[in-house]
């Protein structure tokens, strides 16, 4: 599957005249694209349709397949990447699991995000949440690099020092017991790393969790509620819980144009380095 998607974007790239990284991977697609409206808009459709062939489903929002667009200005009429390329890779996200053992030398288990991964909240639930959480209860972390953070971050969240990705278990490893308990709320750029970042922090909790038995496949769908009631919920009860910002900062700078809670601009991997706020509600093509 991840093999014929590959030689689409390509064929898409092609056809459509467009430029950007790709990355495709067995759980999915994940990349940033430059092009005329018209093209940037073929090129959806025409990744709708593939996605929706690929597992079976007769269209994108009624059977499954969820594509999170995010459309920004390129705030030039020049190229934002040199050329179209397109990689295939294990993981769209990777945290170095692969391969690596644990004590009995049993192989660990790849993430299951639609299981283990933390509760979803809207920018507008984020922000309320953040704003309604005591100091004291609340851990808020950002899931980027450091070199990201420094251009721009949420009031009081907190850098992990990290240069890679893979080194967010080590992170997490050192940081358990403290985060053990509290409200943790996790953002990135665009939320896919939020997605395995979560799940990651929910497994090693219930892993190391002494007082109930592991968990470590996770628990069923109502583990990864989406709605503003699981929100709730938890706002008004003292219980901990790992929550992740939905769209990322750029859905968060959609919602709050002025900036909101974060402060600085959003990083991103092209020409542009980063995105302000104003420039994420702009429907542009790129």
């Amino acid at each position: 599957r991840a093999a014929a998607l590959a030689a689409e974007q390509r064929r898409l790239g092609v056809d459509l005249g467009l430029r950007g990284r790709v990355l495709v991977a067995p759980e999915g697609i994940n990349g940033t694209v430059q092009g005329s409206a018209a093209a940037v808009s073929a090129y959806e459709a025409s990744v709708e349709a593939a996605l929706c062939a690929a597992t079976g489903s007769s269209s994108s929002l009624g059977g499954g397949v969820a594509v999170d667009w995010k459309r920004s200005a390129a705030g030039t009429d020049e190229a934002i990447f040199p050329d179209f390329a397109v990689k295939e890779v294990p993981e769209l996200v990777g945290f170095g699991l692969h391969g690596r053992q644990v004590a009995g030398g049993r192989q660990i288990e790849p993430l299951d995000v639609k299981a283990e991964a933390g509760t979803r909240l809207s920018p507008e639930e984020f922000h309320r949440l953040l704003g309604e959480t005591p100091r004291e209860d609340l851990r808020l972390v950002d899931v980027r690099n450091t070199f990201e953070y420094e251009v721009g971050h949420f009031d009081g969240a907190l850098d992990p020092g990290m240069t890679h990705t893979a080194q967010w278990p080590r992170f997490v490893d050192s940081r358990l017991e403290d985060l053990r308990g509290k409200r943790v709320m996790l953002y990135c750029t665009g939320g896919i790393r939020c997605e395995k970042a979560s799940a990651y922090l929910n497994r090693r909790l219930r892993e190391t969790d002494t007082t109930t038995a592991a968990d470590v496949g996770g628990d069923s769908a109502g583990s990864r509620q989406t709605t503003a009631i699981a929100a709730a919920e938890f706002a008004e009860g003292s219980a901990g819980g790992v929550f992740q910002l939905e769209g990322g900062i750029h859905r968060y700078l959609e919602a709050f144009p002025d900036g909101g809670r974060f402060r600085g601009a959003n990083f991103v991997f092209d020409r542009r380095a980063q995105m302000r706020p104003e420039a994420a509600t702009e429907n542009s093509a790129a």
